[in-house]
């Protein structure tokens, strides 16, 4: 099978404070809608605070906004007018597919992912959290790299 060389030419929007509202901004601005993140917040529910430790976890998990991961992002796609569409799969061929097929649509993908297997993260290991997000815009199969503001 062919290796796929898939990047969205002209996708150039990069940068932010919170992984949550920079990649959606990133991604609304793609599409010519430009709103600040701190209107992003807002519109998600706003800010919120947690702390959370377990025994089992490496470190304490503090977290600002309010409203779980998936939930945030529904909220402030509803109150912009779009009709947000959400795929969570166990299966890792079915989720790879499917950015594949998005990008060969020239649309970028919102990602939820885990930040203990991002390499310029530095984390340990045992820090997983999956509710970090990033904008896949491109892929290399080739290099196995994937391209992400």
């Amino acid at each position: 099978m062919e290796k796929e060389k898939l990047i969205i030419q002209d996708f150039n929007q990069f940068g932010g404070r919170h992984c949550q509202t920079a990649a959606l901004k990133n991604i609304l601005a793609y599409y010519g809608l430009q709103l600040s993140e701190e209107i992003l917040l807002g519109l998600g529910g706003g800010v919120g605070f947690i702390y959370w430790h377990m025994k089992l976890m490496h470190s304490p998990f503090i977290g600002t906004r309010y409203g779980k991961d998936e939930k945030f992002f529904i909220n402030i796609c509803k109150r912009i007018g779009a009709e947000p569409s959400m795929l969570e799969t166990s299966s890792s061929s079915k989720g790879y597919e499917e950015l594949k097929k998005l990008l060969r649509e020239n649309e970028p993908a919102y990602v939820f992912v885990n930040m203990a297997y991002l390499p310029y993260m530095a984390l340990p290991e045992a820090a997983h959290f999956g509710g970090h997000t990033v904008v896949v815009y491109g892929m290399d199969e080739g290099k196995n790299k994937r391209i992400i503001s």
